[in-house]
């Protein structure tokens, strides 16, 4: 399995005096060799910015790659790549299906299927777009009726192996 979403644990060498690296600069270099050009957004480092200082520069960044470059999503402290999970999902006119996968080694964690929510609009696909084709109303209630296949599932799948979505 080669996920499009990884994992990288670093342990970077902490500001001294007269190094006046941005944090973020810090960051980039340390995965460059492997990434290439890597960007990470002002509000994802902001959000992790005393993180940093206060655990002693050990952290761990979950990288999305693209053909183009590679994106810090997340800023973890500690080492965290031992938990790297996603859900796959198949959105079925009558039933959704969600997996836990572990992407470290490819398992399927856990499986849950439901009665697809949208339902309630129609019985089959050209039956929904019927109903949301000129009511800007109807398609936000399909939307939501997603939404919420989406969040009964994954707190099913919480529930049963105790890990979070935000995991």
């Amino acid at each position: 399995m080669k996920p499009i979403c990884r994992k990288e644990y670093l342990e970077l060498k902490p500001p001294e005096v007269g190094d006046t690296v941005a944090d973020k600069d810090r960051i980039v270099k340390a995965l460059k060799p492997k990434y290439g050009n890597v960007y990470i957004s002002i509000s994802t480092l902001k959000s992790y910015y005393k993180l940093l200082r206060n655990f002693d520069w050990k952290l761990t960044v979950t990288i999305v790659q693209n053909v183009y470059c590679s994106e810090i999503i997340i800023i973890e402290t500690g080492n965290t790549t031992d938990k790297h999970f996603a859900y796959a999902a198949d959105l079925g006119s009558t039933t959704v299906v969600m997996q836990l996968v572990d992407l470290n080694s490819g398992n399927v964690l856990c499986e849950e299927s439901i009665l697809n929510h949208q339902a309630t609009y129609g019985a089959d696909i050209l039956s929904r777009i019927f109903y949301v084709k000129d009511n800007e109303d109807h398609l936000k209630e399909i939307q939501q009726a997603t939404l919420n296949n989406f969040r009964e599932l994954m707190d099913k799948i919480h529930s049963l192996t105790g890990i979070s979505p935000s995991e």
